[in-house]
């Protein structure tokens, strides 16, 4: 078995927003909705008035998160939270920290593309037969 990256198609080129204002995302999926209405208000509060910055916080809920959040702890590209005690100030002061970790999301970045997406994947299939 091989990674090869994610197989993403090439874009069109950089996002530009929809109006310039800085954004955010915060996502609990689809079955973590119900869970998140506090999280989510919290959230609300620790961006007001933020200036804009960069940086992968991550509260893990339930399932493989856990292990998945440690895995960008253990990288060094993000700050983990208590999902069920994370509150504004919290998530703000991760946020503001946050970039301390660029280093190592780039250095993730870097691998995926050296992996080789899509095009090495099909090599690899193609060596099989």
């Amino acid at each position: 078995m091989s990674y090869v990256g994610p197989a993403l198609a090439a874009s069109a080129g950089e996002w530009s927003g929809v109006d310039g204002r800085p954004l955010v995302v915060v996502t609990l999926g689809t079955a973590n909705a119900a869970a998140g209405v506090r999280f989510l208000a919290e959230s609300v509060d620790a961006l007001a008035g933020m200036p804009s910055v960069r940086g992968l916080v991550v509260a893990p809920i339930r399932d493989d998160q856990s292990m998945l959040a440690q895995q960008v702890v253990a990288a060094s590209a993000g700050v983990r939270l208590r999902f069920d005690r994370a509150k504004a100030a919290d998530i703000r002061e991760a946020i503001e920290s946050a970039g301390q970790y660029r280093l190592g999301a780039e250095k993730i970045r870097d691998s995926f593309e050296a992996a080789g997406g899509a095009e090495e994947a099909a090599t690899r299939l193609e060596s099989l037969g």
